[in-house]
């Protein structure tokens, strides 16, 4: 997709390139781009695990660079649902963790990486919650705010933490929002302020039930605190998957296979521009500063 303009090409940059070729699933990837290469994490059930986190260097053509690295070594535990940042000179990457057979409970685990991808001390608990987390990091420069959802039900809310460059939690677990929200909630730093992505579905009720609410992409905007810059702001019916901030605007995907992009104050530029025609799952995006990937 070209910056800015919400098109989609008609040939792509890149053509499918194959990054995995281990047996054993490869799931849950995560990319982002540092101003020369791409990083990009992944869970990954090789040699009969059930998943570990692996991170490996890209070039802007989707091109291998140096050697893939596992940074996560729980041979009994679930490692999954990762998200990486750049924050200007190391990756961060935050992920769920949990054990399938003697605990319902996850943790929302904090990790560091260098430019070459070489893991940065341990791993660090943020939180340990009731279900199963699908966590989402973004860096200010000089911290990381991280949102997750508990419990992962139609009662859940929004959560969010602050950290340190070093990871130390600065300000822990504060109920951000109290809509429902979905596991699809990405924070974006959109250099003032967090920018929580949600989306709002359809709800299944019991007979008699009645909820008032509207289906779409909503902005939320907190500061490090937590605390709101503003209330909530409805930006478009489609239900938004992924998003980031471009330097300019919020660029979301939706779940129509569609495109958008707005401002803080939750005006479109963009509206609901097609970018597929075939079906779209666990998607990202990114921007490299002159055109979107998906």
């Amino acid at each position: 997709v070209g910056a800015g303009s919400g098109t989609a090409t008609t040939t792509p940059v890149v053509v499918n390139k194959r990054i995995t070729t281990v047996s054993g699933d490869s799931i849950k990837p995560s990319i982002v781009w540092n101003g020369v290469n791409y990083g990009l994490v992944w869970s990954d059930a090789r040699n009969g695990g059930k998943g570990d986190i692996f991170f490996r260097l890209l070039d802007e053509g989707g091109n291998k660079v140096g050697e893939e690295k596992q940074i996560t070594n729980t041979p009994t535990l679930i490692s999954t649902n990762p998200e990486i940042v750049w924050n200007g000179k190391e990756f961060a990457v935050v992920y769920s963790e949990y054990d399938d057979e003697l605990s319902a409970n996850s943790a929302v685990n904090f990790l560091r990486i260098n430019s070459s991808g070489v893991k940065i001390g341990s791993a660090i608990e943020v939180v340990n919650v009731i279900g199963k987390t699908n966590p989402s990091i973004a860096s200010d420069g000089s911290g990381y705010g991280i949102v997750w959802r508990a419990p992962n039900n139609s009662t859940a809310k929004t959560y969010f933490s602050y950290l340190n460059a070093s990871g130390e939690i600065v300000k822990n677990q504060v109920r951000v929002l109290t809509d429902e929200a979905s596991d699809n909630t990405e924070i974006v730093w959109d250099g003032n302020q967090f920018g929580i992505i949600y989306r709002q579905s359809a709800k299944k009720l019991a007979y008699g039930d009645t909820v008032t609410y509207t289906i779409g992409t909503y902005l939320y905007r907190i500061d490090q605190g937590g605390d709101a810059i503003k209330s909530k702001l409805f930006i478009t019916s489609k239900e938004a998957l992924a998003g980031i901030w471009d330097g300019q605007e919020y660029a979301v995907v939706e779940d129509s296979k569609t495109f958008s992009r707005f401002g803080v104050n939750g005006n479109l530029s963009v509206t609901n521009k097609q970018v597929s025609v075939g079906g779209l799952s666990n998607q990202d995006i990114i921007n490299n500063g002159a055109r979107y990937g998906i």
